[in-house]
């Protein structure tokens, strides 16, 4: 099975691709525009490992949290590759990704001005905290600041892929509300 991964819910770039059971990575770091060269991308990634796009099988994308254009640039250019090829598309949150074979703990990522969204598997929940709290956390939890490698992640998806929804279309997934958001809802 040919697996593409993508994730644009940072300034990085990150591809995968699971060829078979080999792995091979692009990430490309300090962008600000994933619009301008995901798809050029993704195509040298297929090229220079001997594919083209119609040998895609799956696609995994990361639905959130983190930029919140960098996520919808992944998420539409995940469904519309997931309906031009007609397969399925999983969605992963940045979160759960640094925790797949952890029974509990909490994992943290940046998301600027001293907070930082957090997922506690023990608890199944998500949110943002500050500082001060992430502290606390610290001093009490097993916590995760870093995803596991790409062979795991395709690894903990091939191993528990009845418990992935698996779909034509995926959705982003937000903790916090969009700076367009807050303004529909302010009065």
């Amino acid at each position: 099975m040919n697996t593409l991964f993508i994730d644009t819910s940072s300034d990085c770039l990150f591809l995968a691709l699971s060829k078979g059971h080999v792995v091979f990575e692009s990430k490309t770091k300090g962008i600000k525009r994933h619009s301008k060269i995901i798809l050029n991308e993704i195509e040298e990634l297929l090229r220079n490992n001997s594919l083209e796009i119609c040998d895609i099988n799956l696609i995994l994308v990361v639905i959130g949290p983190g930029s919140f254009t960098g996520i919808r640039i992944g998420v539409s250019t995940a469904n519309a590759l997931a309906k031009a090829l007609d397969i399925e598309v999983i969605g992963l949150t940045s979160l759960e990704i640094m925790m797949f074979y952890e029974s509990q703990g909490v994992a943290f990522i940046d998301c600027k001005n001293n907070n930082y969204y957090f997922y506690d598997k023990e608890k199944n929940k998500y949110g943002v905290l500050n500082i001060e709290d992430l502290n606390l956390y610290q001093k009490t939890n097993k916590v995760f600041f870093e995803y596991k490698s790409t062979n795991d992640i395709f690894s903990y998806v091939f191993d528990n892929k009845h418990s992935f929804k698996s779909s034509k279309s995926v959705m982003p997934f937000y903790i916090k509300l969009s700076s367009a958001k807050k303004r529909q809802y302010k009065f």
